[in-house]
């Protein structure tokens, strides 16, 4: 399957339109040319070794195949109001908005609603569920993370999605945002693009897309803390 997707990048980035001169000479090259690449600085190896990194790659590669104008960053961490920290996970910034992207590198059935503090996980090895917080109270808690840190934004101007992995089967209802497996993402923000308005100009996308890069890339002891932080909010949740 790895293989599988590099090569297709690989043919994906050659068409022949382009000049020759222009035309990477290695899959490293072509790597260094997506947004994936250019927001989180991780070498090749590193991506493709670690399945939530490469999962993040395989969703970057879709949203780099959006025809209009944007900037994409991944791993974003923010304060937020409970002194503790968010990271988002994908921020696709358009003329039309910012979509903040939660993604679930799972694989198996996942069944939930958003009314529900937790969804469950059926990955398949035995009849036993695991449970996760609601991904799409999760997203939010990222958008009032960015919403606190940059109060010029509309909430308006900002829609939450929440992706899957193809791998995945999903059951899920009574949501209030999309809800989609990773081929579709392309499809729904483009579709939620037509029925908007510029909000922005290239040069505020190029702005914010700046902003929110210096939230990227964080050293090993943000993400430390993030990651004690995140535990002691699942022990909260399982005792409530």
């Amino acid at each position: 399957m790895l293989f599988r997707f590099l090569t297709g990048l690989f043919k994906r980035r050659t068409k022949p339109e382009i000049q020759e001169e222009e035309k990477p000479n290695s899959l490293t090259d072509f790597y260094e040319n997506t947004s994936y690449f250019r927001s989180s600085e991780k070498d090749l190896l590193s991506a493709i070794s670690d399945p939530g990194a490469l999962g993040e790659l395989q969703l970057c590669n879709e949203l780099d195949k959006i025809k209009s104008y944007k900037k994409i960053l991944v791993n974003m961490y923010l304060q937020n109001r409970a002194n503790g920290s968010s990271e988002t996970d994908v921020v696709c910034v358009t003329q039309k908005g910012i979509f903040v992207i939660e993604y679930k590198n799972y694989s198996g059935s996942i069944y939930g609603q958003e009314r529900y503090k937790n969804w469950l996980y059926y990955s398949g090895k035995g009849n036993t569920p695991i449970e996760f917080y609601n991904p799409v109270r999760q997203n939010q808690s990222h958008i009032r993370a960015i919403l606190q840190h940059f109060p010029q934004l509309d909430p308006d101007w900002l829609t939450s999605v929440v992706v899957f992995s193809n791998r995945c089967t999903l059951k899920i209802s009574d949501v209030s945002v999309p809800v989609v497996h990773r081929r579709d993402v392309l499809h729904t923000i483009e579709s939620i693009m037509e029925g908007k308005s510029d909000c922005f100009t290239r040069d505020a996308v190029d702005s914010f897309a700046s902003h929110f890069l210096s939230f990227c890339n964080q050293p090993a002891s943000v993400k430390e803390e993030h990651i004690s932080y995140v535990k002691g909010l699942q022990r909260s949740r399982s005792s409530e």
